[in-house]
């Protein structure tokens, strides 16, 4: 947390992917009503494979930051924390996301989904994520 107040300031959210229950390998599809949350930074920290809770947090610029409902073909419900990396000049041309989704550093903006047990950290909290919003 005090990565994220150094890098974002005191006003800030922490939100991570929630889904209703356990659920199992199945095909998600994207709801109406995704939410824009923080401004274009943020900080987003990654679960290490540890006994305890170990995050590896690094600081996002230029991205977008989003909480998107999706439910799955065997009606689970999940609320997942999705960013978007708008400006990708300076990653390295080889990288795989290039080659995967068929586009070049600094075009289109590259989004994916973070999994559960990360945190994403915004400022200017603009969505509470209650628990019980299912």
């Amino acid at each position: 947390m005090d990565f994220a107040v150094q890098r974002l300031g005191k006003s800030i959210q922490a939100v991570s992917t929630v889904p209703e229950k356990y659920a199992k390998l199945q095909k998600f599809t994207i709801l109406p009503d995704v939410k824009r949350i923080g401004d274009d930074g943020a900080v987003s920290c990654h679960q290490m494979n540890y006994a305890y809770a170990v995050f590896y947090c690094h600081d996002l610029i230029g991205v977008g930051a989003y909480v998107v409902p999706l439910v799955g073909t065997r009606g689970t419900k999940i609320k997942a924390v999705a960013v978007c990396h708008t400006n990708t000049t300076s990653w390295n041309p080889e990288h795989m996301t290039f080659k995967i989704l068929k586009v070049k550093p600094g075009g289109k903006p590259v989004c994916h989904f973070l999994p559960q047990h990360n945190v994403l950290w915004t400022a200017q909290p603009h969505l509470a994520m209650p628990a019980s919003d299912f």
